[in-house]
């Protein structure tokens, strides 16, 4: 079975155009290419002086990822950082009825013709494009939003005062807190902190790849990873110590699991210990799904 693999065409530098249109912001290029994501051509482009005019649809953006997942059930694969349509100088929204849509996705103009039923039993249920459509008109005067008090808050001094603090363990829950505290810190130009703290002296061949995720992931949000030893064996003393050592505002952390026996119910929650001890601190309490 032959496919037609597209991809962007890095000879535009050699051209040197004013303004070039690129479709497909979150696409992924064929394996061999310089760059792994299409994205990452724009900025090459972008730094040669090239104005890009790029097109993506809401699902595709990265901390909206769990959002999409539970309105449509779908995992969807490629996606583009918030830091980078943070570059964009101006933001558009295209938008359009979930009728349009189904009757372009029925007309072949969005897959291909055996793959069109099975989209509109899924994906492109009427349910779904409206609830993404609404998120897409949410998203837009957001950023109108903040482009506006962006430009207030200059002559501000105590705008940069705020400080995030996100923390996560080795839980596949860990890249969903990290989105919702990227979203509240992005609202409030804060600072970003991801804590991982350690309950063992060493990492298990299974942790490494997990921290490594969590930084990845971290790092995609331009947040500050760190991670501590637990301070006696105690989860919550050092989240309320690193907390106040950053000078923290607001807080992230996973809803507690229901713990088993006894022995378990009569350990005090880390939660519930930063509940008790930190000060001064806003806490964020993130449901987990349950499955």
């Amino acid at each position: 079975m032959s496919r037609n693999l597209r991809y962007t065409d890095l000879r535009i530098v050699e051209r040197s155009p004013r303004t070039v249109l690129i479709d497909e912001l979150a696409h992924t290029n064929v394996p061999g290419s310089i760059r792994e994501k299409r994205y990452q051509d724009i900025q090459h482009l972008s730094a040669q002086g090239i104005h890009v005019v790029t097109a993506v649809n809401i699902e595709h953006l990265e901390s909206l990822h769990d959002k999409v997942e539970h309105i449509t059930g779908v995992k969807v694969r490629g996606r583009v950082p918030d830091w980078f349509m943070k570059l964009a100088h101006e933001i558009k929204l295209i938008d359009v009825t979930p009728e349009t849509l189904q009757q372009r996705l029925t007309d072949g103009k969005i897959h291909a013709r055996d793959k069109i039923e099975h989209a509109l039993l899924n994906f492109f249920q009427t349910a779904n494009l409206a609830a993404l459509r609404e998120l897409a008109l949410l998203e837009v005067a957001d950023d109108v939003d903040q482009r506006m008090n962006s430009q207030l808050r200059k002559s501000d001094t105590k705008s940069g005062l705020e400080r995030i603090l996100v923390c996560v363990n080795h839980r596949p829950h860990s890249d969903k807190l990290i989105r919702r505290g990227w979203r509240i810190a992005d609202r409030l130009k804060a600072e970003l902190w991801v804590l991982v703290v350690l309950s063992n002296a060493t990492l298990s061949a299974q942790d490494e790849p997990d921290l490594a995720k969590i930084q990845h992931l971290s790092d995609q949000f331009d947040a500050r990873f760190i991670t501590k030893h637990a301070l006696n064996q105690n989860v919550g003393l050092t989240i309320v110590s690193t907390a106040e050592e950053l000078k923290v505002s607001q807080l992230v952390a996973g809803q507690p699991l229901p713990q088993n026996g006894f022995s378990a119910r009569a350990r005090k929650n880390p939660i519930d210990y930063v509940l008790e001890n930190a000060e001064f601190v806003d806490l964020h309490i993130v449901a987990y799904e349950r499955d």
